[in-house]
């Protein structure tokens, strides 16, 4: 075993809502009572946020172009346009699957496939 198993072991234990919570309830007090285990637990849940935010991005990005083209009528569209609509609407859908499961891998839960395209399960 080596010396960072123990810690990140430690690590994963740590609900990291609750620890930010506490931290914000009172950062003079809480913060440098925070554990290297609750350090690294909030670091790892930072990077996995922020990692969904750009995938958020992305799934924003790629919903605004897929109206943009919509907004101008199928009708007038170009083969090459409805092309891309139809590549937007793919990627959206495989951006909206890589949300949905890091959301879950988040919280503990690999039963992604439960979920409704509404999010209810």
């Amino acid at each position: 075993m080596s010396g960072a198993e123990p810690l990140l072991r430690a690590a994963c234990q740590v609900d990291v809502i609750d620890a930010a919570g506490v931290i914000l309830s009172n950062p003079q007090r809480h913060a440098p009572a925070a554990t290297a285990a609750t350090v690294l637990a909030l670091a790892s849940g930072v990077e996995a946020f922020w990692a969904i935010c750009l995938e958020a991005e992305m799934l924003a990005r790629a919903d605004a172009r897929r109206n943009a083209i919509r907004n101008q009528g199928l009708l007038n569209c170009t083969e090459a346009q409805v092309a891309e609509l139809n590549d937007q609407d793919a990627r959206a859908a495989a951006i909206s699957r890589a949300i949905i499961e890091a959301m879950a891998a988040l919280r503990g839960n690999s039963q992604t496939n439960q979920e409704n395209a509404d999010g209810n399960r």
